[in-house]
């Protein structure tokens, strides 16, 4: 029994490997040996995977859905692994993870909902970010509408080359952000400021730390 036991021990071992038992007659010793060797090397497999999402980061300018595969991609590998990420812990993670553009936005996701979920966190990414987009195209549009005018804004004009004086709101700067009538907040819906000086989200904000 043991000489067949050894026998198949053997036969998955690669040479270099083989040398080590080749002269061992119980089969209980390599085994040992050899499982205490790879299931060390197991453990710190499954270390250096939790840590991998964790150290995810998005650069500035990054592509998101990149970002948001790459994201993915390691979940399936802990889940491969048997390691289970709970849901509200996924959507934290993910909010961490984004660069600096994406603050506020998170700043109201992690405030405006008591628990978190992975899937609805994701599609208030992607439909932010199709708002962003669509913001920016209108924009360009606004901008080479402008432009063929000769630089007049519903009946006002711009500042030109020669000097002469801005009259009216709109003030091309090269961003959407930058017209004051098409400032919106994501966290109240409201018109004229951006989250980070909502009102009601600060007032939520104290609350919060009042009750911690």
């Amino acid at each position: 029994m043991r000489d067949l036991g050894n026998s198949i021990i053997h036969l998955f071992l690669g040479n270099n490997t083989l040398q080590e038992v080749i002269n061992k007659t119980d089969p209980a010793k390599p085994w040992a040996k050899f499982e205490s060797r790879y299931k060390s090397k197991s453990l710190i497999n499954q270390l250096y995977l939790k840590k991998q999402p964790h150290a995810l980061h998005m650069m500035e300018g990054a592509n998101f859905m990149e970002h948001l595969n790459e994201f993915k991609r390691l979940l399936i590998e802990l889940e491969v692994i048997g390691v289970k990420v709970e849901e509200e812990n996924k959507a934290v993670i993910m909010l961490v993870s984004l660069s600096p553009t994406y603050e506020h936005l998170s700043t109201t996701l992690m405030y405006r909902k008591d628990t978190l979920r992975i899937d609805e966190t994701v599609a208030t990414l992607l439909s932010h970010k199709s708002m962003r987009k669509k913001e920016t195209e209108n924009y360009s549009k606004e901008r080479a509408m402008i432009a063929a005018d000769g630089g007049h804004v519903r009946g006002q004009t711009t500042e030109r080359r020669d000097g002469s004086k801005l009259r009216g709101r709109s003030q091309l700067r090269g961003c959407p952000q930058s017209i004051d009538y098409k400032k919106k907040c994501y966290y109240c819906d409201k018109e004229g400021h951006i989250i980070k000086f909502c009102p009601k989200l600060k007032a939520k904000k104290k609350e919060k730390e009042k009750k911690n």
